[in-house]
C-alpha cells in the first residue's frame, strides 16, 4: 500500500495542531473529521470522509479518490490531466471545470445540484483545447426525483472541441437535461 501522509503545514504550533483538532489537550493525536491525505510517490489525494470545499488539481497524472463518502461542495478544478475517482460533487454553481491540454477521467463519480439551480450554469464545463471522460457517473437534482426544472446541459463541452474530446459512458442522467456537444454512449 502506498505510504500516506495528511497534508498539513509542517511549521504548525502544537497550538495550531491543538486549534485545528489534530492533537488534543494532552497531545495525543485526535482523529480528524474530514481528513485529505496525500501520497510521496506520486500525485494521489485520497479523501476518507467528509464535506471538502474544493480543489485544483494542477500537477499531471493526479490521482483523486474517495475511499468513503467524500464530498466537494465548492468546485473541483482539473488544471492538467487527472483521475478523480469516486467523488460526490454537491452544489448550486458549476460543480467540475476541466481545463488545459491533458484529459481529466471522472469515474464513479456522483454530480448533485439543487433543482433550481440557474439554468445557465452547466454541472460541468469542458473549456477549449480541454478532454474528459465520464465513466459511470450519475448526475442528479438533490429532489428526490433527480430531475432538474427548466432546460441546460449536464456536461457542457466548448464548441471549439470536437464532440469526441468530451466521452460521457455508461452513465446515469436523472436530470432531463442533456449534454452540450459530447459524445454520449450507453447512457441510461
Amino acid at each position: 500500500m502506498t505510504e500516506l501522509r495528511q497534508i498539513r503545514d509542517k511549521n504548525m504550533s502544537l497550538t495550531e495542531l491543538r486549534n485545528e483538532g489534530i492533537v488534543n489537550s494532552y497531545h495525543r493525536l485526535d482523529v480528524q473529521q474530514n481528513p485529505i491525505k496525500y501520497s510521496k510517490k506520486r500525485d494521489e489525494t485520497v479523501l476518507i470522509e467528509g464535506e471538502f470545499k474544493g480543489h485544483t488539481a494542477d500537477k499531471p497524472h493526479t490521482l483523486i479518490r474517495a475511499v468513503e463518502v467524500a464530498e466537494f461542495s465548492g468546485v473541483m478544478k482539473v488544471e492538467a490531466g487527472a483521475t478523480i475517482q469516486g467523488v460526490t460533487f454537491k452544489g448550486d454553481a458549476v460543480l467540475a471545470e476541466v481545463t488545459g491540454t491533458m484529459p481529466a477521467m471522472f469515474r464513479d463519480c456522483t454530480f448533485i445540484r439543487n433543482a433550481s439551480t440557474s439554468l445557465t450554469t452547466a454541472f460541468v464545463t469542458v473549456a477549449s483545447g480541454a478532454k474528459a471522460t465520464f465513466s459511470g457517473c450519475r448526475f442528479r437534482s438533490a429532489e428526490d426525483t433527480g430531475v432538474m426544472q427548466g432546460a441546460g446541459n449536464v456536461v457542457y463541452n466548448d464548441a471549439a472541441n470536437a464532440a469526441t474530446d468530451v466521452s460521457v459512458v455508461a452513465c446515469v442522467n436523472e436530470t432531463g437535461w442533456s449534454h452540450s456537444n459530447a459524445t454520449v454512449l450507453g447512457e441510461v
